[in-house]
């Protein structure tokens, strides 16, 4: 894996991921 090569990407990654999840919750939820 390359995750030890772009560590900043794949936290990009994550933390896009992660506020995706949260705006698809919210919206599921209101």
């Amino acid at each position: 894996m390359m995750a030890h090569r772009v560590p900043q990407i794949v936290a990009n990654c994550e933390t896009e991921g992660e506020v995706t999840a949260k705006r698809f919750a919210a919206e599921r939820t209101v």
